[in-house]
C-alpha cells in the first residue's frame, strides 16, 4: 500500500469537495452531502437507510446528492464487495430507486472502492462494468468510450464531444472518470482539467477518485488550507469525521461507548484483520 488508509479516506473527501468548489467558485454543497452518511456510519457502525435518510433531509436538495452522498459508504465498505453492493443498492431507495440514479451510485461507489484497493487504473472501467447489474446501459456505453479515449490519449475537447448527450447525469459521470483516468498520477492536473468543464458533479467525481488514488498527501497544502479556512466550516467537519470513520471501520472506536468523543487521531488497521460491523 503506497499510502495509509486514513490518508486515502481524507483524500477522497477532500478531492470531492475541492473538485466541486473549483468548478462552481461558490461555497461547496458537497460537504453538506457527505456529513449525514458519515455521522450515521460513525454512530451505528453500519449502514441503516432510515437512520441516514433522517440526517440527509437538508443535503438531499443538492443536485449532486445521490452520487456524492454515498461516497462514505464506498469508503466504509471498500474491502467487501458484497456488502458494498448491498448497501449502495439500498441507498438508492432513498431516491425512489430511479434506475439512472441507482446506476450512478453504483458506478462511482464501485470505482472509489476499487481505487482504494489499488486496482490498476487501466482495469478500473472493465471491472466496474463486470459488477454492474445491467452492463448495456447508456452509462456503461459512455464508460467504455472513456476507456477507449484514454487509451488513445484523446483530448478533453474530443472526449467532451463524444460523450456529451442530453442525459446530463451519465455525461457528468463519464467526464469525471475521464479527468481522473487521463491524469491519474497528478491530483492537481485532474482537478484543473475538470475545472474547464464547469460541471460540479464531474469535477467532484474526478477529485474524489484522484484523492482516493493519490491520497491527501498529493493535494497541495494551500488548497487544503483554503478549503478549511473557516473555523466552523462544513468542510472542516468532514475532515474531522473522516478520522472517526477510519477508527470505526478499524474497530477501535465505538460511538455507543464514547458518544461524546469523536476520534480525531489517525488510526490504521492491519490488512485482512476481522472488523466488527
Amino acid at each position: 500500500m503506497r499510502y495509509s488508509l486514513s490518508s486515502q479516506f481524507r483524500g477522497t473527501l477532500l478531492g470531492a469537495m475541492l473538485g466541486e468548489k473549483v468548478s462552481k467558485q461558490v461555497p461547496s454543497q458537497t460537504a453538506k452531502c457527505l456529513i449525514p452518511a458519515m455521522y450515521s456510519l460513525i454512530e451505528l457502525g453500519r449502514f441503516e437507510p432510515q437512520h441516514w435518510q433522517e440526517k440527509l433531509s437538508v443535503a438531499s436538495i443538492s443536485e449532486i446528492a445521490p452520487t456524492i452522498a454515498t461516497l462514505p459508504l464506498a469508503l466504509f465498505y471498500h474491502e467487501n464487495e458484497l456488502k458494498l453492493k448491498q448497501n449502495l443498492s439500498a441507498s438508492a431507495g432513498i431516491w425512489q430507486n430511479e434506475p439512472i440514479v441507482r446506476e450512478s451510485i453504483l458506478s462511482v461507489g464501485y470505482a472509489t472502492s476499487q481505487v482504494l484497493s489499488k486496482i490498476k487504473p487501466a482495469q478500473l472501467v472493465p471491472h466496474i462494468l463486470s459488477l454492474m447489474e445491467t452492463p448495456q446501459t447508456e452509462l456503461a456505453y459512455k464508460l467504455q468510450q472513456v476507456q477507449e479515449l484514454c487509451s488513445q490519449g484523446a483530448s478533453l475537447e474530443r472526449t467532451l464531444t463524444q460523450v456529451t448527450t442530453k442525459e446530463a447525469l451519465t455525461t457528468s459521470i463519464a467526464l469525471g472518470f475521464y479527468c481522473f483516468l487521463s491524469s491519474q498520477e497528478d491530483f492537481s492536473l485532474t482537478v484543473k482539467r475538470a475545472q474547464h468543464l464547469q460541471n460540479p458533479l464531474a469535477s467532484a467525481i474526478a477529485g474524489a477518485l484522484s484523492g482516493a488514488y493519490n491520497s491527501a498527501m498529493s493535494i497541495p497544502s494551500s488548497w487544503q488550507a483554503a478549503l478549511t479556512i473557516e473555523q466552523n466550516s462544513a468542510e472542516k467537519e468532514v475532515l474531522q469525521l473522516s478520522d472517526s470513520l477510519v477508527a470505526v471501520w478499524s474497530g477501535v472506536y465505538d460511538y455507543e461507548v464514547h458518544p461524546a468523543e469523536l476520534v480525531t487521531k489517525t488510526v490504521v488497521a492491519a490488512p485482512r484483520v476481522i472488523r466488527w460491523r
